[in-house]
């Protein structure tokens, strides 16, 4: 996995009936230590990396009222999700 910068955040996330893992909305601090609350709109393609037990969603979401792709990162082992910058 390469990235710049994983950046830990809190995540709103559901499991559908199959088990499969949706992410919703995030949270995270920013530089000027206030929260923001980013909604994901849409899903692109979600890829399971065995080796790094983690699952990347490629995601639509809306920062300051504008749709951005962004890659988010769930930690199956340590149950964390993270936001690539």
């Amino acid at each position: 996995m390469v990235s710049k910068m994983l950046k830990e955040v809190e995540m709103i996330a559901s499991f559908d009936t199959e088990g499969t893992l949706r992410p919703h909305r995030l949270r995270l601090v920013s530089e000027d230590e206030s929260l923001v609350v980013i909604k994901v709109v849409g899903i692109l393609y979600e890829d399971i990396n065995i080796a790094y037990k983690t699952i990347r969603y490629r995601c639509e979401c809306v920062i300051q009222n504008k749709v951005r792709t962004v890659d988010l990162y769930y930690y199956i082992e340590k149950m964390m999700w993270y936001l690539d910058l």
